[in-house]
């Protein structure tokens, strides 16, 4: 009986090392609200355009994510997709037009994405032969944007 006493006083003293052994739990993350800027889910598992049941699912490239979010205080999440035929037929002024349920919170993820964006914007831009008339880096979408990864 002495030894079953013992052997529970042992787990006990075992469990409370461990919980004080265990890290702190993190703080929740921050989260803000920037006045006119909305964002789309951040998934991979759908389109982007709300009950569309398309295949062939790209990232949004960042070129696409950069116009959105400079001229429509529209944000689409690093891993945010888009298939195939609405990154050719929509237009970018129609994106957040079909997306029904977008939200207003950014995290710190988020705003570390933002600035990616930006700076691989700038980046691209000073790049940019405009003697070369065949270069659409500017323009339009460049092969080496994400847009050819499959979700």
């Amino acid at each position: 009986m002495e030894l079953d006493r013992f052997a529970t006083h042992v787990d006990i003293e075992s469990m409370l090392q461990l919980i004080k052994a265990s890290p702190t739990p993190a703080p929740p993350a921050a989260v803000v609200n920037v006045q006119g800027v909305r964002r789309d889910s951040n998934t991979a598992r759908r389109c982007l355009i709300d009950n569309c049941n398309y295949g062939s699912l790209r990232q949004v490239p960042n070129s696409v994510k950069v116009q959105l979010l400079s001229y429509y205080y529209f944000y689409v999440p690093n891993h945010a997709c888009i298939c195939q035929w609405h990154l050719i037929h929509m237009a970018i002024e129609e994106i957040p037009e079909n997306i029904i349920n977008q939200m207003t919170d950014l995290n710190a993820e988020s705003v570390g994405d933002i600035i990616n964006l930006y700076t691989q914007a700038l980046e691209q831009r000073s790049n940019f032969n405009v003697d070369d008339v065949s270069d659409e880096g500017a323009f339009g979408l460049e092969e080496t944007e994400p847009h050819s990864t499959i979700c």
